[in-house]
């Protein structure tokens, strides 16, 4: 059956919302949103803290119950992997998270080359949120499904659907295959 890829940070898991809370009780600030306020270097020397702190496993949330769609297509038949721009560091943390939100643990790519690692996987539907990565995972023939986001709202890309809801992208996965 076919392979379905998700990307985690922006899909399934809220970073920027974990990322901020981690942020604003360092260093003590009231940041609303990365965008505002946050400057380069605040996110560039914290982020390792972030990191080895294991706040990949601890402190992103699940966003909008799309563990019950991987469920769904995983009983339809569908196989479920992950791609991350995640650092290999938080392999560990990764996993943790994943188990503790009930999400089915299997193949998680850890690069910034999604569409290659897409093509090694032999991936057949991809679920992003980054709009450069959809392109480079589009034009190297893989079906895309793009997560509607605050920060990727306006850009429309060719052939590539944009979903808001969990059953819109169960809805729209199950059309490609």
């Amino acid at each position: 059956m076919a392979l379905i890829c998700l990307d985690l940070d922006g899909v399934l898991a809220d970073f920027n919302k974990g990322f901020l809370e981690f942020l604003n009780n360092k260093l003590g600030t009231d940041y609303k949103k990365l965008e505002n306020g946050v400057t380069h270097t605040e996110y560039d020397t914290n982020f390792m803290d972030f990191l080895y702190s294991g706040g990949y496993g601890k402190l992103l949330l699940m966003r909008q119950h799309y563990e019950n769609t991987l469920f769904r297509l995983l009983q339809d038949g569908y196989s479920i992997c992950y791609i991350t721009s995640r650092p290999i560091e938080a392999r560990n943390d990764t996993v943790q998270w994943l188990a503790r939100h009930g999400l089915p643990i299997g193949i998680i790519e850890f690069t910034h080359a999604k569409a290659a690692a897409a093509i090694a996987l032999g991936v057949d539907v991809m679920v992003e949120d980054n709009v450069n990565q959809i392109r480079a995972i589009k034009d190297v023939g893989i079906p895309c499904v793009m997560i509607s986001r605050e920060y990727n709202l306006g850009i429309s890309i060719p052939e590539v659907p944009r979903v808001s809801t969990s059953q819109q992208l169960y809805n729209t996965i199950t059309s490609f295959i």
